[in-house]
């Protein structure tokens, strides 16, 4: 089968030069009708025509964004701009029998991390509490609440915007029984030894004190705190023993350690998540 680039190849011979087009993208994902471009720079000056051009192979799609700066903030605002189509930025995107409104000009929603969502679906069970230090507008953990239907899943959320379209998810998928939203900050989370999954889904790491926080959500008698991270894979070991030993610090015994790489997101860096199966020491406090 023909792939996306090389039709564009072909559409665009002779309109671009020979080196930028073997620059063209391998990977065009898509977010409901949306399709998102990661673009190197000196192919920056033709996005409107090369989104042009991809609007006229794929048939599904409305409109080409093209990212223009790094994803900044505590609340993970994209840099992202419209280049062709119909440049309305709120999209409806279906994966994982779950539906997610989202304005993807002003809110981070990774496709690269749907096999993520896919893995943490089959990780969970019916009876298992889940709460969600990160959960922008449900991104990890409304597929398990639509496919696995958990006891319960506490979803916090710091920016308002991101908060306002978990809402309308949780409604539309109509898992209002399942999901418990919380517009706060993470680090003033309280209610511990709850959860037997623990997400923390933020990257390019979480900090220390929602490291700690997570490893006290999770039940006295024992859970799994699943933590993201952006990292070299060279120095993955030493971060993973830095958890640990952060973890045995604080009163838990980390029982197994699993890490599996989510995507990479630039020369030599990975997105990964490392997942502590972790419990309270019998001697702690």
């Amino acid at each position: 089968m023909v792939s996306i680039k090389e039709k564009l190849m072909e559409i665009l011979k002779g309109k671009l030069d020979n080196s930028i087009l073997s620059e063209l993208p391998s990977r065009y994902p898509m977010l409901g009708e949306a399709i998102l471009l990661r673009l190197k720079p000196r192919s920056m000056s033709y996005a409107s025509l090369i989104g042009n051009a991809i609007l006229n192979i794929v048939s599904k799609a409305k409109s080409v964004w093209v990212f223009v700066g790094k994803t900044y903030g505590v609340i993970r605002r994209p840099q992202i701009v419209c280049v062709a189509g119909d440049c309305n930025p709120i999209v409806t995107h279906k994966e994982l029998k779950t539906t997610f409104r989202i304005d993807i000009s002003r809110l981070t929603f990774s496709p690269g991390n749907s096999g993520e969502r896919a893995r943490l679906v089959e990780i969970m069970d019916k009876q298992d509490v889940i709460v969600d230090f990160f959960a922008c507008c449900g991104n990890l953990s409304l597929p398990i609440a639509t496919n696995k239907k958990p006891k319960k899943i506490y979803a916090l959320e710091i920016n308002s915007l991101a908060y306002s379209y978990l809402l309308e998810n949780i409604r539309i998928n109509r898992v209002s029984h399942i999901v418990q939203p919380f517009l706060m900050d993470n680090h003033y989370w309280n209610i511990f030894e709850i959860a037997d999954h623990v997400l923390l889904g933020f990257l390019p790491a979480p900090d220390r004190i929602q490291f700690e926080l997570a490893l006290k959500t999770i039940s006295a008698e024992g859970g799994i705190v699943h933590y993201h991270c952006v990292i070299r894979k060279e120095i993955l070991t030493d971060e993973i023993k830095r958890l640990e030993k952060l973890a045995n610090k604080a009163g838990y015994r980390v029982i197994k350690l699993e890490y599996q790489r989510v995507k990479g997101v630039a020369p030599k860096l990975d997105h990964f998540v490392i997942r502590l199966h972790a419990m309270i020491k019998e001697n702690a406090c």
